[in-house]
């Protein structure tokens, strides 16, 4: 906990464990306080504040020193002190920070607030107000545990380990200063009494088992401190961390005597690393650390004190020029505050993560998540509970899919620890189709999967599935292809457990399936010399005759089949048999049958919007017997039945307030080589009344929203003439002429639950869009996206945004100039109904909020909905066919 604190002093502003060391001599004839020297400064300052137990200078240093040392319990009782006493407005932020960190989530709100009634600038008001509303949240909801798991790696000492970074495939360095470092024995750091840090690795298997460390490279490693690092893409380029060296034992110092941290470079040559240099931009008098390399090796960010900044260490840049580098520039408001933001990582999509201690967050140093995009990085995200704790979290190493890695973290309370994480709410098991007698990939080879419910997955051009999966579940997994067989020797079959925690990844399963069909027997005349004036007929059990000496047959299921071989001479007028044998041969039923996949989507007749959770019934007519799946998010459902069906189905679909809905599904002797899509539209109860209520559109059911002023619909695209032909209008119409400044509800572009991507079921609307923008090119318009409630207003931002974008982007992929699109995100901030915090809703009131608007921004004219020929329904069934 110690080693990294030490970022948090505004005073000096070094690493814990990259901190300041001064002979003994020197810390005596100076203030220990200023010097890092915590545990002797607090015996000296107890001792002055039994003297003088109002002077707020000694409490705000005894209370830091504290802090500083990680004792946070003893910290709180003294900064409750200083605040009485203490006009430096730095004790009322750390009193607050410390009793987030200390859970006491109430007296954090009003700590946080009455730090707002002090805070110099505009920028710290809102962010002090900021936590005090997330404090306010968490008193009454508690820290909301994402479906992640974490747990301590097993590499730790009990020495401190953190900061780890993947290096090439396989391998993860990480600063420690464990048994075994490199340091002088007869010097220590005298803020810890402790060694320094050097860089170690660790072997880490694809599984997630590690091996055991060592030290990283001794030619890296010094007799001071070395610590967070990066490497390029290729691992043949390291930055890093370090105590200002002048030379490789001399320290440099600042004119207060302390040694700063500095960034240098190294690179991998004949087996061994050669240090090249200090970077251009390190300078004695601030420090200059913690380096995140872009994929590209031409963005370099780090963490800095130097002056410029917004107070505490900033995150800065640096962009490649030449063989050099550009001047360090800030990264900005957005990303920086007036605490401090550290340990940052450039993920190689090219997300941002690094830690910060003046965010919303649960406490001390939390991680958050910057997006990648065109103007720099989106908004920084909390990444949530268990990745973040009360405590201090950073230094995170992320896999290239987002869904695992290691990360550093005081949680345990003795001393910083390295911890892994799997991501459980998106497990995934990994599946590889194959020909078992060529090892090719099984291309467009289908998977059976069969768990809490069963579904069918196609493999992807390499063959390849991934099988979403639950914690704790068994899944028998059964590898289908047409013109596929699975034999003895080719087990296209597998059963999988997925563990209920733990950070062993799933290994990939092999499923082999061979396109020789087991079930053919070839037959062999057995003359074997043969003759030109004879030729054979083979007739089999079956009743097949067939001539050729050597004949290919296939048995489609088990049985005794015999074979008689007739040889015939042509020459004479009547059938000479010469000699006759027969042959006993055994079927097999070892051909891999296609099951039959039944899918759809489910929407309200009325709207066209997706029905979530609603109940689909599949009625076997001959047995009676019935399979139920229920809709997800997306109204989307899916039956696998195995092998060939006898018997038509009727698909039955109910949902509460809704009219039940029977459909006839042709099954019987059908092929199982596609899946049999079947889409429905339920009625809700009592809506086939019509217009005529204030508010309702003319024509239109009475049960359509009201929207507000200036809002239109647009009708036929709501009705869905694909799923209920013959019940639209002739033409579209919207529920009144439009014009500039109106904004026009498209209806039906949905977004799942934290998702961006388009849906296919969003692109009709889309599709009425770039219709509208091509008939009109002087029009320009706003696109609008907006989030339900749930998660924080912060991250409902950005994603609305990257909805907002995502449409836009669709629409200038068909040739939209982009100059006439702007792109924004509301969030959450207006809702159209009563699902804010705290107040339940079902999935289709949420929905309701996730919506998209079009503003139009620029047009000279009004158009009438009599111009929109382009909306006749079988112009839509057109374009539905050719999707």
């Amino acid at each position: 906990m110690k080693y990294h604190r030490l970022i948090l002093s505004l005073a000096v502003l070094l690493l814990s464990w990259m901190g300041q060391t001064v002979k003994s001599q020197q810390i005596l004839q100076h203030d220990e306080y200023l010097h890092h020297s915590y545990q002797e400064a607090i015996r000296k300052y107890k001792n002055q504040v039994a003297q003088h137990p109002d002077d707020g200078k000694l409490l705000f240093n005894l209370a830091d020193s504290y802090r500083l040392n990680g004792e946070l319990k003893q910290a709180e009782i003294w900064f409750a002190q200083a605040i009485l006493h203490s006009d430096d407005s730095r004790a009322q932020l750390y009193y607050a920070q410390i009793l987030l960190s200390n859970r006491k989530y109430a007296d954090a709100e009003k700590a946080f607030l009455n730090y707002a009634g002090q805070a110099e600038s505009e920028a710290d008001v809102a962010n002090a107000r900021h936590i005090a509303a997330s404090c306010h949240k968490l008193n009454l909801e508690g820290p909301q545990q994402n479906a992640i798991h974490v747990q301590k790696a097993d590499f730790n000492s009990d020495k401190l380990d953190f900061s780890p970074v993947f290096w090439k495939p396989g391998y993860l360095v990480f600063a420690s200063n464990r048994p075994g470092t490199t340091g002088p024995s007869d010097e220590l750091d005298p803020w810890t009494e402790e060694a320094f840090v050097d860089l170690w690795m660790v072997d880490v298997a694809a599984n997630g088992k590690t091996g055991t460390p060592q030290l990283f490279s001794k030619a890296l490693n010094s007799r001071y401190h070395e610590g967070p690092m990066a490497f390029d893409q290729a691992g043949t380029t390291i930055y890093f961390t370090r105590s200002d060296l002048q030379g490789n034992t001399r320290r440099g110092y600042d004119d207060k005597n302390n040694t700063r941290l500095k960034i240098y470079t190294a690179n991998w040559i004949d087996a061994d690393w050669v240090i090249q240099a200090e970077l251009p931009f390190n300078s004695s008098d601030f420090s200059t650390c913690h380096p995140a390399l872009s994929a590209s090796g031409d963005t370099l960010v780090f963490s800095s004190d130097r002056p410029g900044g917004f107070g505490g260490m900033d995150l800065w840049y640096v962009v490649r020029e030449g063989k050099g580098w550009s001047a360090p520039a800030n990264l900005g408001q957005a990303i920086n505050t007036a605490g401090n933001e550290v340990f940052p990582t450039l993920h190689g999509s090219g997300s941002l993560y690094y830690s910060s201690d003046f965010m919303a967050g649960y406490g001390g140093l939390d991680i958050f998540a910057a997006a990648s995009n065109p103007e720099g990085w989106a908004a920084p995200v909390n990444m949530g509970a268990p990745i973040n704790s009360s405590l201090d979290d950073y230094g995170i190493a992320v896999s290239a899919d987002k869904k695992h890695g290691h990360f550093s973290s005081t949680r345990s309370g003795s001393s910083d620890d390295i911890y892994s994480f799997l991501d459980m709410a998106d497990i995934t098991i990994p599946v590889l189709l194959v020909d078992c007698k060529t090892g090719r990939a099984l291309l467009g080879a289908q998977l059976m999967v069969t768990g809490p419910e069963r579904r069918v997955l196609q493999a992807d051009s390499a063959g390849r599935v991934h099988v979403p999966a639950i914690a704790g579940m068994d899944y028998a997994l059964r590898a289908y292809g047409e013109g596929y067989y699975a034999t003895d020797d080719c087990a296209g079959n597998a059963s999988v457990h997925v563990p209920s925690k733990g950070n062993e990844l799933m290994p990939e399963i092999t499923l082999r399936l061979t396109a020789q069909n087991p079930c053919c027997r070839t037959l062999v005349d057995p003359d074997h010399e043969g003759s030109s004036n004879l030729h054979y007929q083979w007739k089999t059990g079956d009743g097949l005759t067939e001539s050729g000496r050597n004949i290919d047959h296939c048995y489609a299921s088990d049985g005794q089949y015999t074979a008689s071989l007739e040889m015939v001479d042509p020459d004479f007028a009547s059938n000479i048999i010469k000699y006759k044998t027969t042959v006993t041969i055994q079927g097999c039923n070892a051909q891999t049958a296609l099951p039959l996949v039944v899918n759809g989507v489910i929407r309200d007749k009325q709207l066209g919007t997706p029905l979530p959770f609603a109940t689909l019934d599949l009625v076997n007519q001959c047995t009676g017997k019935t399979i139920t799946v229920t809709t997800d998010s997306s109204g989307a459902y899916q039956f696998v039945l195995p092998g060939q069906q006898d018997c038509d189905f009727w698909l039955i679909g109910k949902k509460d307030g809704y009219a039940t809905q029977n459909i006839l599904l042709p099954i019987k002797g059908r092929s199982n080589a596609s899946p049999l899509r079947q889409d429905a539209a339920l009625d809700p109860a009592g809506s086939m009344a019509m217009g005529g209520a204030p508010g309702a559109l003319p024509g239109y059911p009475q049960q359509l929203p009201t929207l507000p002023a200036g809002y239109i619909y647009v009708m036929p695209i709501n009705m869905q003439a694909a799923l209920q032909p013959g019940t639209m209008q002739t033409e579209a119409s919207f529920s009144k002429p439009l014009a500039q400044g109106e904004v026009i509800e498209l209806y039906n572009i949905y977004f799942d639950l934290d998702k961006y991507t388009i849906r296919y079921d969003a692109e009709t609307d889309l599709q009425f869009l770039l219709m509208l923008m091509r008939k009109y090119p002087n029009m320009h318009g706003e696109i609008i996206a907006h989030t339900d409630s749930r998660s924080s207003a912060s991250y409902n931002a950005q994603l609305s945004a990257n909805r907002a974008r995502a449409a836009k982007a669709w629409l200038v992929a068909r040739g939209v100039d982009p100059m006439r699109l702007f792109a924004s995100g509301m969030g959450e901030s207006q809702l159209r109904n009563q699902c804010v915090d705290g107040v339940y809703c079902t999935e289709l009131e949420h929905q309701r909020n996730r919506r998209v608007e079009f503003r139009v921004t620029h047009f000279d004219g009004v158009i009438s909905s009599k111009e929109y020929e382009c909306f006749l329904p079988n112009t839509m069934s057109a374009f539905r066919s050719n999707r």
